[in-house]
């Protein structure tokens, strides 16, 4: 199916968006991590010309927007890919800015392992956290109009961003701090986090899009209903999950969530999480996503500490978020500024 077809299919988003906060298990893209051999050749050309956009007096040169874009398209969907893509680089300049002035560094090692944690999240199930699945990096890159350059100032930002959340951070994660905030929150600890654990097979691991969304439903539930029957026929959860789980990122660890939010795969799991008796596995629970079945174990008063610190976290975050939205809304843009 040509990438033109298959960016219908995806919703554009930027790494913004889909990075989740996986640890890498696995390295070997190189290829596709670091930027082509041609790359500051190419940069030299991007960076001088007609400029489309200056950003607090930063410009963003035409050429950097037209570079990766497909030519093969009617002019209404360049068009709409021009803007989408001019604004992806005007918030990564914003962003750039943005740590600078918190005095946020990053190093080389840490961006390549940020898209580290990137590829290995769009080339497995992608299930917990966005509905596509890519073959590589450069798939990725190819349906999304990315330059090699481009990932890498966008893992640059979102690893800086995790490092201004990381330093706020530990002036509030020490012991005193912990308990308290495990009392302060105790109800919220007790209704929305479990001590999860998955079999699932999602609809998005599927990449043969050549198969009608029927035929793959019917082969997720005789999957899902066959892992079911090991489980009754006394095989270990972990075992399982190992053995048939889809959502790679958690089946190479025994299909252990850690501690995470009821609701991680909606609603209706989340109901059969809160109503399940801990160590027991769910029978096959059919969602709009995939199938699952689940189980839970009861929290530790250290996974009541872990919760306690990603609810501090989540807290610090927002604020992060809050600060860049403000930093945002004084950005000076100004769009086809006049030669000089």
């Amino acid at each position: 199916m040509p990438l033109r077809k298959l960016a219908t299919l995806i919703a554009p988003t930027t790494l913004t968006v889909l990075l989740a906060t996986f640890v890498p298990v696995h390295t070997g893209y190189a290829d596709t991590v670091k930027p082509p051999a041609s790359s500051a050749s190419a940069d030299s050309k991007t960076r001088s010309g007609k400029i489309a956009a200056t950003v607090n007096g930063e410009p963003i040169y035409e050429a950097e927007v037209l570079r990766a874009l497909p030519e093969d398209t009617f002019d209404v969907q360049r068009d709409n890919d021009k803007k989408n893509k001019l604004a992806r680089l005007i918030d990564a300049v914003i962003k750039d800015q943005f740590l600078k002035q918190k005095q946020i560094s990053v190093t080389e090692r840490q961006i390549d392992q940020e898209i580290e944690r990137f590829v290995q999240m769009l080339t497995t199930t992608g299930g917990t956290c966005c509905g596509a699945v890519y073959d590589s990096l450069t798939h990725f890159m190819q349906v999304h109009s990315y330059t090699g350059d481009e990932v890498r100032k966008e893992n640059a930002n979102n690893a800086g961003m995790a490092l201004y959340v990381k330093k706020l951070l530990q002036k509030q994660i020490t012991p005193q701090a912990l308990s308290i905030a495990v009392k302060r929150h105790r109800a919220q600890i007790e209704s929305k986090y479990i001590k999860g654990f998955v079999i699932a097979f999602p609809y998005s691991a599927d990449t043969n899009l050549s198969r009608v969304p029927e035929e793959i439903k019917v082969e997720k539930e005789r999957r899902a209903k066959a892992a079911l029957a090991r489980l009754d026929n006394g095989e270990s959860f972990a075992a399982v999950a190992k053995a048939t789980s889809e959502d790679k990122m958690s089946a190479n660890i025994g299909g252990a969530l850690g501690c995470v939010n009821k609701d991680i795969f909606g609603a209706k799991v989340g109901n059969v999480f809160k109503a399940l008796p801990f160590g027991k596995h769910s029978d096959v629970i059919k969602t709009r996503t995939g199938y699952y079945i689940v189980m839970h174990m009861k929290l530790t008063e250290e996974d009541e500490r872990t919760v306690a610190s990603k609810i501090l976290e989540e807290k610090t975050k927002d604020k992060v978020n809050m600060e860049y939205h403000e930093e945002v809304k004084r950005a000076k843009i100004v769009y086809d500024p006049p030669a000089d």
